[in-house]
Parts: C-alpha cells; structure tokens; sequence
C-alpha cells in the first residue's frame, strides 16, 4: 500500500527538521516556497516536490502540516479562494504544529469538517535541534481515527507523543501549560502565590486534560 502524500507549509527553523525525517522516512514530500529558499532548496535536493501554489498543495496532497507562527497566518492559507479549504480533496488532514489560539483552530476545525475534511492541532515542545533528530515532543488534538492515520507520520519527527483529545485541545493545553510554567516562575522569586497555577489546574480540568499526566509525561 502507497505512503500517503505529505504537503508541508512553514520549512522554518523547526519545520526543515520535520520535513525531512517525513522525508527520510519515505513518504512523498511537497513543500510550499517562501522567501527564505535555503530551506526549500535544501528540502528539494533530497527528493521533496515544491508546490507551486497552496491550492495545489491542497489538492496534490493527503495530509497538510503548517508550521508557522501564528493563528492570523494559519487562517490566511487555510481560507480564501485560493486556500486549503476551498480546494482539498475530500478526506484531507491538516495538521497544524502552530502555537495557535484554540478559538481559532476549533473554528477552522468546524469548517474542514462541513467540507469533507479533518484538521488535527499538534503543537510543538523542544528545540529545532530536536526537530532535526525527529525527537521532538507533540501534544495532539484529534478524533480517535483521525489520530490513528496521522499517528505514523508524527512519529517521523516526535519522539514523545501525547493524544490530549479531541481538535483544539492540544492548543489549549499548550496555552495551560504556558500560563501555569510562566507563574510557577514567578512564584519561585517571590512575584506571585499559589492562586494562578491553581487556576491552570482548574481551567485544564474544565476542559477535559489531565495537566498533572502532561506534565509528567514532557519532563525531561
């Protein structure tokens, strides 16, 4: 049985690394441009296709990952006429390694769904250095099934992988666990109590993660 076709969109720091062990670990390959070519290039010589638009990307490919920086960025490719929404194939699955806000992504979530597709939030832990090795760690939101078909291929570049549950609550838990980290600093030289992290616990519980669990499971 044929590798599925793989698009990716932001080859950045972290993105190169995860490009290529999907690469090296055969899967078809196609990247979209962008200004910085040294990437792209790179990406190229080793066997990658490069996309000539993201609609076609869209249409070539069975799963998109988007590695970029922000929500604002994801939703500019995502809708449009000349985006992924308006021209992926039924079945399409979006993966977005974006540190993304969870509104955003679990309204784009609504929208590939009434049309025929599946996005998937997997936001990113560690450093390019682990994006290289393909070591990185993957917090995942997705449906059972839709994570079972994307599971191999996160697994090209995330050593540690965790299903937090359904899209959009890998990208809030990203947002829980930054929030808790930045206060527990805080605390540690005397600029805050108890309260805050207590709030995270509390927030990550109404929304159905267990923070303890992550926490534990992305030391080291």
């Amino acid at each position: 049985m044929s590798k599925p076709v793989i698009g990716f969109i932001g080859v950045g720091y972290m993105g190169h690394g995860m490009a290529k062990n999907i690469l090296q670990n055969g899967y078809p390959l196609v990247v979209k441009g962008n200004r910085n070519r040294t990437p792209v290039d790179s990406l190229v010589s080793m066997g990658a296709t490069e996309a000539a638009s993201v609609a076609d990307m869209a249409r070539d490919c069975d799963i998109i990952h988007i590695c970029l920086s922000n929500s604002p960025q994801v939703e500019a490719i995502m809708r449009g006429t000349d985006g992924i929404i308006a021209n992926g194939k039924a079945g399409l699955i979006v993966i977005d390694a974006t540190t993304a806000a969870p509104t955003s992504t679990e309204s784009l979530a609504a929208e590939m769904e009434a049309a025929g597709m599946k996005m998937v939030d997997a936001p990113l832990g560690r450093t390019p250095k682990e994006a290289e090795e393909g070591t990185l760690d993957a917090m995942v939101g997705a449906d059972a099934a839709t994570f079972a078909t994307v599971l191999p291929v996160i697994e090209c570049w995330a050593g540690n992988i965790n299903h937090i549950g359904p899209v959009g609550s890998a990208h809030k838990m990203k947002l829980i666990m930054a929030m808790r980290n930045y206060y527990a600093q805080a605390e540690a030289i005397g600029k805050s109590d108890h309260y805050v992290p207590m709030m995270a616990d509390h927030i990550a519980e109404l929304n159905g993660v267990d923070l303890g669990k992550v926490v534990e499971e992305n030391k080291g």
